[in-house]
């Protein structure tokens, strides 16, 4: 898999342009995704996101064990003027109650769709599904 950009190897959060699929990774290493991983994980979005089209984001959420409250916040501010696909893979319970409360308060500005898989391989195949039906209904600009 080719990857365009990359995040410092120093973050233990943070966000990966995949060039080949055309999807943001975001990643985690270990813990609670707190105030500080939150905040390093939309600079590198707002590095790599394209105004013009939805967000395609693939979380590794293994890793993670909660979200704090700040983190949400700030997660919440994130700007996705034309909407994001989340394919989440490895959340537990906890996690995944807390992104789905976090997608539906994002939704409330602009269409975001989250799902959780199993594997990584899942959430990447439905991913690449919507990204294609993405393009193949996206206008020549």
């Amino acid at each position: 898999m080719t990857i365009e950009a990359q995040t410092s190897t120093a973050k233990s959060s943070g966000v990966r342009y995949e060039a080949d699929t055309g999807f943001l990774y975001v990643f985690h290493e270990q813990g609670p995704v707190d105030k500080a991983a939150a905040l390093s994980i939309i600079e590198d979005f707002e590095k790599y996101a394209r105004p013009n089209e939805p967000a395609f984001i693939l979380t590794d959420q293994r890793n993670a064990t909660t979200i704090t409250a700040d983190a949400r916040k700030a997660i919440a501010a994130l700007p996705l003027p034309r909407g994001a696909f989340f394919a989440g893979f490895g959340a537990s319970f906890t996690v995944r109650v807390l992104n789905s409360l976090l997608a539906r308060g994002l939704a409330f500005l602009s269409p975001v769709v989250a799902t959780y898989w199993s594997t990584e391989e899942e959430a990447r195949a439905w991913l690449a599904e919507k990204r294609h039906a993405w393009l193949a209904r996206k206008p020549n600009v």
